[in-house]
């Protein structure tokens, strides 16, 4: 005897199935779409007020299937001996490119060598992560709108996909279902989602750059300035050794902001210890 109780019951448990035959990213990219659309069904409800929430969560969980999906890449290209060596060819160069940005910051927030403040240094390339990242997205977004339709077609032809002995080293290889569909929400989300990221890192660029520069100053004035020395100081003053004779005078202003200043080194028998 069917009732409405036990149909709901087989009707969950289809979809429980459903969703359990999804891969990790597949499920994550479903419960995006699901919040989505509650973002626009909310627009149209008296409870306007939880649609940003429901953009927000949906945007973290594709930002999840995104790395996801990262990952399981990373983990092919980290499988082969050429791709080792690519990953750290391109480790390298984030790492001198992050390393060169930092000394520019040091420099125009101290007006000093970057080399004699190498812990502000590394502290400033650090913080460049999220400026990489965002470009990175920048890079891999023009790379897929290059790519996306190679392999979209590949999809459709070759029905096999480990009988092409060419590609099947060079892209990963996934038994799931729904692969075209998976594909195309794939391209769709990650373009929406690096645009937002870049864009997003774009407007507050130069802010960010203000505030690195800031953290720069406060790093170094508190942890790379010293105020007791040989040469003579005023009370309230921190020094830096340039060189032996030339040193870097920093100060703490009463509104939190910080001024530099070179200054000859004039050695003091009675300086304070």
């Amino acid at each position: 005897m069917h009732t409405p109780q036990s149909d709901i019951k087989v009707k969950l448990k289809k979809v429980t199935s459903f969703v359990e035959s999804l891969n990790r990213s597949q499920q994550l990219y479903l419960l995006g779409t699901g919040c989505l659309i509650l973002f626009f069904v909310s627009l149209l409800t008296p409870f306007k007020q939880w649609s940003v929430g429901n953009i927000q969560v949906a945007l973290f969980l594709y930002g999840c299937a995104i790395v996801t999906d990262l990952s399981k890449l990373y983990k092919k290209i980290w499988s082969t001996i050429l791709g080792k060596a690519f990953i750290y060819i391109i480790f390298a160069l984030c790492t001198n490119l992050s390393l060169g940005i930092a000394n520019q910051i040091v420099n125009n927030a101290l007006s000093a060598p970057p080399s004699n403040f190498i812990y502000t240094t590394s502290l400033i390339s650090i913080l460049q992560i999220p400026l990489l990242v965002s470009f990175g997205f920048f890079v891999m977004y023009f790379l897929l709108l290059l790519l996306a339709p190679l392999y979209f077609m590949h999809l459709l032809v070759v029905k096999d996909f480990d009988e092409n002995f060419i590609l099947k080293k060079l892209i990963p290889n996934e038994e799931i279902k729904f692969r075209i569909t998976t594909f195309v929400v794939r391209v769709i989300v990650f373009c929406v989602v690096s645009g937002f990221v870049y864009s997003s890192m774009f407007k507050i660029g130069d802010k960010y750059e203000e505030k690195l520069t800031y953290i720069a100053q406060k790093f170094a004035y508190n942890f790379e300035f010293y105020k007791k020395s040989y040469c003579s100081t005023e009370d309230g003053e921190k020094i830096a050794h340039i060189t032996n004779d030339i040193i870097l005078v920093g100060r703490e202003k009463n509104d939190g902001q910080y001024t530099f200043q070179y200054s000859t080194c004039a050695p003091s028998l009675n300086s304070k210890h």
